[in-house]
C-alpha cells in the first residue's frame, strides 16, 4: 500500500512521508493535526475518520 501511495502521490506532485509507530499513536496524531492518514486502520479503530466504501 505504501508503493502504491507514494507511485500515485508523488505522480501528483506530493510528498509521501511514512513513519512505522503504534496504532493508537498514530490514530492520536492524525487527530492532532500532526499526521493525514493512517494506513490499515478500520471503522472500529477510528470512528470519527472518513472510510470509502
Amino acid at each position: 500500500m505504501i508503493d502504491m501511495a507514494t507511485a500515485m502521490f508523488t505522480t501528483a506532485g506530493h510528498t509521501v512521508d511514512y513513519k512505522v509507530m503504534p496504532l493508537e499513536r498514530a490514530i492520536n496524531s492524525v487527530c492532532e493535526g500532526k499526521f493525514n492518514c493512517v494506513i490499515g486502520t478500520y471503522p472500529e479503530d477510528a470512528p470519527d475518520f472518513i472510510f470509502l466504501s
